[in-house]
């Protein structure tokens, strides 16, 4: 079987215009996705902590297809990302002051980015964390997943 009777709009699609569920006889639920879409967009404004949970689980088994995401949206929505960009420039000045100031230290060889991690010892392109943009020069040297993990926690109010 290709195809399927929506049981909302009772029209015959292909089953690729259908969710998989595993315990349906033929494994596809019975309302197609466009019937669907309304009744999913009102579970997940009703349920925001679950999708947050499940979007970072699908992220963190995921990162290849999430890195490929974002280059992608980054490529059709350039104008918006780059307004995104400026907009955090403007609003951070000592923070992006500090960006620079690492930047240019490295560049020039004042300051050395080490090979591996502080925090996980892994080899990485890694990045400077400042826990005071009022004081540039002092970094701790961390690898992407920990300096976000780091900024996740700082948000949540419990560190730096």
């Amino acid at each position: 079987m290709t195809t399927k009777t929506c049981n909302q709009c009772n029209e015959m699609k292909p089953l690729s215009e259908f969710h998989r569920n595993h315990r349906m006889s033929d494994g596809h639920v019975n309302q197609c996705k466009v019937c669907r879409r309304p009744q999913s967009a009102q579970w997940n404004r009703d349920n925001p902590d679950r999708m947050k949970e499940a979007r970072e689980r699908w992220n963190a088994k995921n990162p290849k297809r999430r890195r490929q995401q974002q280059v992608l949206w980054r490529e059709q929505n350039r104008e918006k990302d780059n307004a995104v960009k400026t907009t955090w420039k403007t609003n951070n000045p000592e923070a992006r002051l500090a960006h620079k100031r690492i930047h240019n230290a490295t560049k020039s060889g004042r300051m050395v980015r080490p090979p591996k991690c502080s925090a996980c010892d892994k080899s990485a392109k890694i990045e400077a964390h400042h826990s005071d943009y009022a004081r540039p020069y002092d970094v701790v040297w961390l690898c992407p997943p920990c300096h976000n993990s780091k900024h996740r926690r700082a948000v949540d109010g419990d560190e730096k």
